[in-house]
């Protein structure tokens, strides 16, 4: 029967329609009104249908453009939701670590933690780079940050 092959993968649009058309004549009959939202089966809108003509293709193609900005949109605004939320963290977290790690200088302590893959990795770095910079006796906290000096060019 057509209904059984409406949910069948393979199964064509028009046998999906014949499936979708008999569940609205059986809901007619039962006295209740029947609505076909066609919206969220866009193999039965007219404009996708092969026999569609010109200004159902453009329809369709336009509902199709509008509706794909729309979920671009909606991605775009969560996403900078998200980077909102982590860029907040990421800024109390920066802090932290320049206070964990006085004698470092902030941009190499904030290049550390965005280059790390995690934040443990980045502190691990770090108590590398103070405890260096400890042994060297060239900074402290008392002295301010540590210059790092420039690295010769790679040849």
């Amino acid at each position: 029967s057509s209904r059984h092959l409406a949910g069948h993968p393979s199964a064509s649009p028009m046998a999906a329609a014949n499936a979708v058309s008999d569940s609205v004549v059986a809901t007619a009959a039962r006295g209740q009104r029947a609505f076909l939202n066609l919206n969220d089966i866009p193999e039965l809108l007219p404009g996708a249908q092969p026999s569609a003509n010109q200004a159902q293709r453009e329809r369709f193609q336009g509902r199709c453009r509008k509706l794909h900005q729309e979920e671009e949109s909606d991605r775009q605004a969560q996403a900078a939701e998200c980077e909102a939320a982590a860029g907040a963290g990421r800024a109390a977290h920066y802090s932290e670590l320049e206070a964990m790690f006085p004698n470092l200088d902030a941009a190499l302590i904030r290049a550390i933690r965005s280059d790390a893959p995690s934040a443990q990795g980045a502190i691990e770095t770090l108590l590398m780079l103070s405890a260096a910079a400890a042994c060297d006796g060239e900074g402290g906290s008392e002295d301010g940050p540590v210059q790092v000096p420039d690295l010769p060019p790679i040849v």
